[in-house]
């Protein structure tokens, strides 16, 4: 989970002139509809209008990181800081841009001055928060990451429920209702916990998206798995899937067991079997996560940057690419995949045909999730800037014992991730 977009209209209307405050209303309302380029003009235009106000600054440079434009955001917000060296949005952002640059421990020192500031501010303390968990400093970390829920516009995706909140102590055989929050991947990350919860003496329900249903049904722990359009069912407690590592007190990642989970419900499809019934080694891939999230220009890969590594002699690539995320095969892979994605109606469809695979190569997507949850073996390709559950520094991650993380080493550079995921799976087509 990562923080809602972050606003850039910070006008202090109620000090600002009306102009000012009509302008960046209008450069704001660009970037709410994805217009990147007139945003980032009208932002541009009011710090050439106001060149002593901070947050004219501060949110050009917000608005430039935020469209892949890291020196000039820092440019900007330097400046922002120099006007006002008080000032927490300016700080706030400058921590981001930081990260564009890999200054991890600066951006911690960034985040702590904007907090001395205001130590109160719920959006910074979750931010900081999930910079804590990406050092690998989790007892703080996860206490921050609670305060997610008094963010304003945080898009969390729990259900209201009128049962109290489990507080972490012996459920003593009551009935504990866990609902899934943020994304699918999220969710299956998460579930893992079910089975720790039932340690303390209650009845497990989990509560997640429907196209998980069938796959988690299973999941140790649990007595009943429903679907987020289900009526609820009857229960003592609940609590947020993302707040059990707070309420288990997991002080350290390597309090973790990263192995698998999960396994596929019923047989495997015909047409998923007969697809990936070749003997020779079969790659799953998966280029691209889904376009409204906030991150996925960073995440995601162009396709014919793939192009080297698709073709590699003697491996089958096999395309798990949902079509609801990129409606049509790209040209330029087209020959050189077998596109099962139309063919995956639900998770499990897409569990059962992981576990036919050799290997699976994946942006961060829910799809990674699924394929570690079960064991696969998979690469998984990271962004310079991870998202926080990848920390850094390291190829393996001890959330998924199954899977490799192959980082770039420079910002928006996927080159050479690529030829190392090309030279893995060239080694699977030399095996004998």
């Amino acid at each position: 989970m990562t923080p809602p977009s972050r606003s850039t209209a910070r006008t202090r209307s109620d000090r600002a002139p009306a102009t000012y405050a009509t302008q960046a209303q209008h450069a704001d309302t660009l970037r709410r509809r994805g217009d990147s380029a007139g945003a980032i003009r009208a932002f541009h235009a009011l710090t050439l209008q106001h060149p002593t106000r901070s947050d004219a600054f501060s949110n050009l440079g917000a608005m430039l990181q935020a469209a892949g434009h890291p020196m000039p955001a820092l440019t900007a917000i330097a400046r922002a800081i120099e006007l006002d060296p008080q000032s927490v949005p300016a700080l706030a952002n400058s921590a981001e841009i930081l990260k564009d640059f890999g200054e991890w421990q600066v951006v911690l020192d960034t985040y702590d001055a904007a907090l001395a500031r205001t130590p109160h501010a719920p959006g910074l303390r979750f931010a900081r928060g999930l910079h804590l968990l990406m050092l690998d400093r989790w007892e703080e970390g996860w206490r921050e990451h609670e305060q997610r829920r008094h963010v304003p516009d945080m898009p969390l995706g729990t259900t209201p429920l009128r049962s109290p909140v489990w507080d972490g102590s012996p459920l003593q055989g009551r009935r504990i209702m866990l609902d899934g929050e943020q994304g699918l991947g999220d969710q299956v990350m998460f579930a893992r916990f079910a089975a720790a919860v039932a340690a303390h003496g209650g009845e497990v329900l989990l509560r997640c998206g429907a196209p998980l249903v069938p796959l988690l049904a299973g999941l140790r722990g649990t007595t009943q798995v429903v679907g987020s359009s289900d009526p609820v069912p009857e229960h003592d407690v609940h609590a947020s899937l993302m707040s059990l590592p707070h309420l288990l007190s997991l002080r350290s990642s390597t309090a973790l067991d990263g192995g698998a989970y999960l396994t596929p419900a019923g047989a495997c499809p015909d047409h998923i079997r007969t697809a990936l019934s070749g003997r020779s080694p079969r790659v799953g891939l998966v280029w691209r996560g889904n376009p409204q999230h906030r991150n996925d220009a960073r995440r995601s890969i162009a396709p014919e940057l793939l192009l080297p590594m698709v073709t590699t002699p003697g491996v089958t690539f096999i395309s798990l690419q949902r079509h609801d995320v990129a409606a049509a095969m790209p040209t330029v892979l087209a020959p050189h995949l077998t596109d099962l994605g139309p063919g995956l109606a639900t998770c499990n469809d897409t569990a059962h045909a992981l576990c036919r695979l050799d290997l699976l190569v994946t942006v961060d997507t829910a799809v990674a999730h699924i394929a570690g949850a079960l064991g696969v073996p998979t690469l998984l390709l990271v962004p310079f800037v991870p998202d926080w559950r990848w920390m850094t520094c390291r190829a393996d991650t001890p959330w998924y014992h199954s899977l490799t993380l192959v980082r770039q080493s420079t910002i928006f550079e996927w080159p050479d991730v690529v030829e190392a995921a090309r030279l893995h799976v060239a080694g699977l087509g030399t095996r004998p």
